[in-house]
């Protein structure tokens, strides 16, 4: 059994150790341990099927248990990856440096050694945002999405010490109290802004970044992570900043559903982003005719109904989609498109028998 000790802000004074405290042995997600490069690792992996694999970075001193109720969820729609970094739950320590980069390539070293080949979902939270912000920039043929929940902005430090605003960061009297791993990440995070600005942009995939609003500290200060998040989002061509109304740094466990829901928005339509809402791209969809629709018969050039068989259909449609959020709990993406419907059999001949083809508009809506 292990517990994690907390950091909930990495831009706070005080610790509170021990929040949330979850246990590997008690989780939703099986957890096993691992040979990497010598050392034990733990991950965590569920689900199957899917367009991309969904990862998963805990924040700084946490292991992997916080993503745990959202990885359960999102692993009824994708295959899911977590783990414990060197240093902490059951991993072993760690025996190379702990800068931004370091762990990214070693992040993606990992899952390909346990046959997790992209493309991927990023889902990172607190200082393990900054990390999957750096892995997006650093490798963007390999990233479908990214979702930052209440990252800690790279430059968020500097900028709220220039502006003499209150915790701004980790004293260094509560730091060499804590793990060695803890030490290590904290002192060279302060590489992160070079290396994220050497990485380049975010490329076409959407960007979302959730924002908590329970934050400690001054008014000014809340206020600044806040924008500083808000600019982050805005870097991306399809970014956009979700806030978390009454939630706080931990919104995967203040908000589950929500940070769920977000992820999965993310997986089922794989595509070229041409804006911040509008796509060109391809859905995998199963569809039932509400009526009964007709098509032409190529040989008499007469309309004939479709017949029951093609009246529930798995189909492929491709098309331009537009991508509307309604709030916290849905999403609508109209679009219209070609669609090709098939049976069990798949794609086959004669028309009127297992095949559909037609242009639709259809608007789908996701919970």
């Amino acid at each position: 059994m292990t517990h994690a000790n907390r950091i909930p802000h990495l831009h706070i004074a005080l610790l509170f150790l021990g929040a949330a405290l979850l246990t590997a042995c008690g989780s939703r997600v099986p957890a096993r341990l691992v040979m990497f490069n010598g050392h034990q690792v733990e991950i965590a992996t569920a689900g199957a099927g899917g367009a991309a694999t969904v990862v998963f970075e805990a924040g700084l001193g946490d292991d992997w248990t916080p993503w745990d109720e959202v990885a359960s969820e999102v692993a009824h729609h994708a295959p899911i990856f977590a783990y414990s970094r060197p240093g902490y739950g059951a991993s072993g320590p760690a025996t190379t440096p702990r800068d931004p980069k370091q762990i990214v390539e070693e992040l993606r070293t990992l899952l390909a050694s346990q046959g997790y080949a992209p493309p991927y979902v990023l889902v990172g939270h607190s200082m393990g945002g900054t990390y999957m912000e750096l892995f997006a920039k650093s490798h963007p043929e390999e990233v479908v999405g990214a979702v930052l929940v209440d990252p800690r902005h790279r430059d968020f430090l500097s900028t709220c010490e220039t502006a003499k605003l209150d915790n701004c960061g980790i004293p260094e009297s509560t730091l060499v109290t804590q793990a060695t791993s803890v030490i290590a990440e904290y002192r060279a995070f302060a590489v992160a802004s070079d290396q994220i600005r050497a990485a380049g942009a975010f490329g076409s995939y959407p960007l979302r970044v959730l924002t908590a609003t329970k934050h400690p500290g001054s008014a000014a200060r809340k206020a600044l992570w806040k924008t500083m998040l808000a600019s982050l989002a805005a870097e991306a061509v399809n970014g956009e900043q979700i806030i978390a109304q009454g939630a706080s740094h931990y919104v995967q466990l203040d908000r589950p559903d929500e940070v769920a829901r977000t992820i999965v928005s993310l997986l089922p339509h794989l595509g070229y982003f041409i804006g911040s809402h509008f796509s060109l791209g391809a859905d995998l969809l199963y569809q039932r005719w509400l009526s009964h629709p007709t098509t032409l018969d190529t040989m008499t050039g007469v309309r004939v109904p479709i017949s029951n068989a093609n009246m529930d259909k798995v189909t492929v449609v491709v098309g331009p989609r537009v991508h509307i959020r309604l709030g916290e709990h849905a999403w609508v993406r109209p679009g219209i498109s070609y669609a090709r419907g098939f049976d069990a059999r798949g794609f086959d001949a004669p028309l009127l028998t297992k095949q559909t083809n037609a242009v639709q508009l259809d608007i789908p809506v996701m919970f």
